[in-house]
């Protein structure tokens, strides 16, 4: 993507002038002297440093910086970094290594001219500043802040000029902030043509709209590229990777799904513990909620953990817990028993639009980026919301590891997500996009008058490929690969599986409140060995036996389905869920109610209907046959607050006359201790659902679900205000309008109840 060429008069003529050097890494870490002895850092090009997170580019661009100090007053250092914390970090270094400089971003407005720019600033010869100070962005403050940048840069420039400096421009972590160099920002970077000799652009993650930056940015170097690239390997320290699957969505109003973060800051109780999250909301709600478990967990570290977000400056330090959105790049955990829980974008934030990803916008690159923080080891935590989609694996076992830990531990249908799209697919769909809004304009440009064009040239001029991919393309990366289901969830699944990551090893992966237990691997254990025996031991085993009948029903469904698809049956059968069946089909249904029910009743005999709700949610098993897994006692839950619901209504009821009235509407009316048992029984009644398999797909019901559409989403605080009034006895009854009246009013009608001594 960094050669270009074009045609001219019929011949092809290059754009720019870029030549490769693949560097072969015979250590963990970049060494100037002999990894990049074709880098010649007094040549007049852009340097492009695209290496893993982790090998050391900052410190080579340090060693740089010190050969070109050594020279005595000949180059004076633009140093470009995305954030302030990571400038932070470059005044750390810099500081060890003895190196004076001076901090650009301290200039806040028109006044700070006359206090910053003068000849002993100038004389720094490491300049530090954000894309934004040289672009001239000033975000919200923009126009003041803009002016004042503005006039000390000119002042710099004409100091430069006079003492006949050079400049060398590094731009660290250009993948950050590739839209503050649009066009109409690019004039305030190329008035540093004739001062620029040489550009540094380093980064682990070059997106397309980052290569495009890349390109700009030579203008001041007469278009020359070298790029410096090696393989990517995986590090000597492996941090232990686990994936935490939610069955429920999260929120910043809704963290009980969440809950697994307890049991994981229990398991270290005297490491740090670093929390990285999407959305500052999220953080402070963490740091400071106090109803739900994971925030009680998050609160009860000791020491409190910092809170690092864009509303404070405060540092990011390893040996204190932190929680936060501003430790994604640009800080290291070096310690071997590093902990970073990253908590990934939930569905039901606040943030608009469908793809909120916030911290982990640019999806691929913010992965990457985020999990390499943990440098030396230790353990990394990713909680991540439902998901469906599945990365196609070339490998089956693999294959068929993901779809069964997707449907039956996870409880949804696996959609087929193709196999991993390369940025190149992404690229060409977004070119086509583009494409057509040039036909657009042709077409208005065609029956539009010669000088409505020039009109609409003058005033508003179609943008170019350039700020269109600075623009557009990481929103449309990130939607087009959610669309293709392969968003962040199914990337980390995917590239987890698939030993992707160059810091970390897949070690274990737990799927929140649905089964409490965990796939695990042995040291030196393949994962494909793990797949292979998790998977034999969940298929059915051929028994002479009642539920035979139901295996055979199910075998020739699927053959079926996969005898009247095109596509290419996979080792017999398409790739189809029974789940799906049994949405679309009665005799599947009834197949896998029968098979279920053998299951339930080892020596043969069937519960009777009444007994199916004791039997399917106190001793659910997954519909495979496999043993049964430890779960919460839903059942006994259940039970337990309808009781305590019913008896606490019952205990505001109205006496009189020795005799119990209760208001018809009592249901709007409930005091305040019993909404919140109301709660608890919903929450259970939803968790049963999703826990048990033939109440998850509607098979079997619970008490007062309606069985016209089991598939309707439900409204569980509903279901239990009728589970409720069928507990007190009231279902069928007629409510009263006669007498009462001192008690709710004339024609209130009222329910005539009984005490209850057990349900």
């Amino acid at each position: 993507m960094f050669a270009e060429e074009i045609f001219e008069g019929g011949k092809k003529k290059r754009v720019f002038y870029t030549s490769f050097e693949k560097i072969v890494l015979h250590a963990r870490h970049l060494d100037a002297s002999t990894d990049l002895v074709r880098l010649a850092p007094f040549s007049s090009d852009t340097s492009i440093l695209n290496f893993q997170v982790g090998t050391g580019k900052t410190h080579v661009l340090f060693d740089y910086i010190g050969q070109y100090l050594a020279t005595g007053t000949d180059f004076t250092i633009f140093y470009c970094a995305p954030f302030l914390r990571l400038l932070n970090e470059i005044t750390r270094e810099l500081s060890k290594r003895g190196i004076s400089y001076f901090d650009c971003t301290q200039i806040d407005s028109r006044e700070d001219e006359d206090t910053f720019a003068n000849p002993e600033n100038f004389d720094y010869q490491v300049q530090l500043m954000t894309p934004d100070f040289l672009l001239g962005s000033g975000g919200k403050k923009s126009v003041r802040q803009a002016l004042g940048k503005s006039g000390y840069k000119d002042k710099l420039r004409d100091h430069l000029l006079t003492s006949e400096r050079k400049v060398v421009l590094i731009v660290d972590e250009i993948h950050e902030k590739t839209s503050i160099f649009s066009s109409q920002h690019l004039p305030e970077l190329l008035q540093w043509t004739g001062l620029v000799h040489k550009a540094f652009i380093a980064s682990a993650t070059f997106t397309a709209d980052a290569v495009e930056v890349s390109k700009a940015v030579s203008f001041l170097t007469g278009r020359r590229i070298t790029v410096f690239q090696a393989d990517r390997i995986k590090g000597p320290q492996q941090a232990r990777l686990h994936l935490h699957i939610c069955t429920q969505e999260y929120g910043e109003k809704d963290l009980h799904p969440l809950a697994g973060l307890e049991e994981v800051i229990k398991r270290y109780p005297s490491r740090p513990i670093h929390i990285l999250t999407a959305y500052k909301s999220i953080a402070q709600k963490l740091a400071t909620g106090r109803d739900s478990v994971a925030a009680e967990a998050v609160r009860g570290l000791v020491p409190r953990p910092l809170l690092l977000t864009s509303d404070n400056k405060t540092p990011f330090n390893e040996t204190k817990n932190s929680i936060g959105t501003t430790f994604k790049t640009g800080v290291n955990i070096v310690s071997k028993d590093g902990v970073l829980i990253a908590i990934l974008p939930g569905q039901n934030t606040d943030q608009a639009g469908s793809l909120a990803l916030g911290t982990f916008t640019d999806m691929r690159s913010s992965v990457v980026q985020a999990f390499a923080r943990l440098r030396n080891g230790g353990d990394l935590h990713v909680f991540m919301p439902p998901f469906d989609g599945h990365i196609r694996s070339k490998d089956f076992v693999t294959q068929a590891w993901g779809d069964m830990l997707l449907g039956t531990k996870v409880g949804v249908s696996s959609k087929d997500a193709g196999i991993y799209i390369e940025e190149d697919q992404v690229l060409t769909d977004f070119d086509k996009l583009y494409t057509h809004r040039e036909k657009l304009l042709a077409a208005f440009k065609a029956i539009a008058d010669s000088e409505t064009g020039a009109s609409y040239d003058m005033l508003v001029k179609f943008e170019g490929r350039y700020d269109f991919v600075l623009s557009e393309y990481p929103a449309f990366k990130d939607a087009f690969l959610d669309k293709e289901n392969q968003g962040l969830p199914s990337l980390i699944l995917w590239m987890a599986v698939h030993d992707q990551f160059i810091n970390c090893s897949l070690e274990t992966v737990t799927v929140e409140k649905y089964v409490s237990s965990s796939v695990k691997k042995a040291a030196g254990e393949a994962w494909a060995e793990v797949f292979k025996k998790s998977i034999s031991g969940r298929l059915p085993t051929h028994k002479p036996t009642s539920s035979f009948k139901a295996i055979e029903t199910l075998v020739q469904l699927l053959d079926e389905d996969a005898a009247e698809s095109d596509e290419t049956p996979l080792y017999g059968v398409k790739k189809v869920r029974i789940q799906e069946l049994v949405a679309n089909t009665k005799d599947a249904a009834d197949a896998v109610l029968d098979l279920s029910l053998s299951w339930l009743s080892p020596d043969g005999s069937v519960p009777k209907k009444k007994d199916w709700f004791t039997k399917l949610v106190h001793d659910s098993k997954p519909w495979d046959g496999s043993s049964p897994v430890e779960q919460e006692d839903y059942y006994s839950v259940i039970k337990s607050a309808l009781n305590d619901l019913a008896t606490e209504t019952i205990n505001t009821a109205t006496l009189l006359g020795g005799k119990l009235y209760l208001r018809a509407t009592f249901d709007k009316h409930l005091s305040e201790d019993a909404t919140q048992l109301l709660a608890v029984l919903a929450n259970a009644l939803k968790e049963a659902v999703q826990s048990a398999f033939l109440l998850n797909i509607g098979a079997v019901h619970l008490p007062g679900f309606s069985t016209a559409n089991p598939q309707t989403e439900q409204d569980y605080v509903q279901v239990g205000l009728r589970m409720l009034r069928q507990a007190l006895g009231l279902v069928g009854k007629q409510p009263s309008r006669i007498g009462r009246k001192d008690l709710f009013g004339v024609e209130n009608p009222h329910y005539l109840i009984a005490p209850i001594a057990h349900l």
